[in-house]
């Protein structure tokens, strides 16, 4: 599946409707979104930033900030924890 734009993406993942259709400033609220996905595609440049991220791969996992980006072409997936 690919979205074209932050409406589409928006609506899939349960999020409100993007601020206008070149940017969208939003809150994921993991209680109202779509918590796993299969891999889709966007047709634009995502950047995030996840504030208390614990990466659980790590042998002595802590709390930081993260910033992941997401750009044209790229599938990605997603299982995320309701926290």
């Amino acid at each position: 599946m690919t979205f074209k734009d932050f409406k589409s993406f928006n609506q899939y993942l349960g999020l409100p409707k993007p601020l206008d259709n070149d940017i969208d400033i939003g809150y994921y609220d993991p209680p109202n979104m779509l918590l796993k996905s299969e891999p889709v595609t966007v047709d634009f440049y995502r950047i995030s930033i996840k504030i208390n991220f614990i990466d659980k791969s790590k042998s002595d996992p802590k709390p930081i900030t993260a910033v992941f980006f997401n750009s044209p072409e790229l599938s990605t997936g997603w299982d995320v924890e309701p926290t």
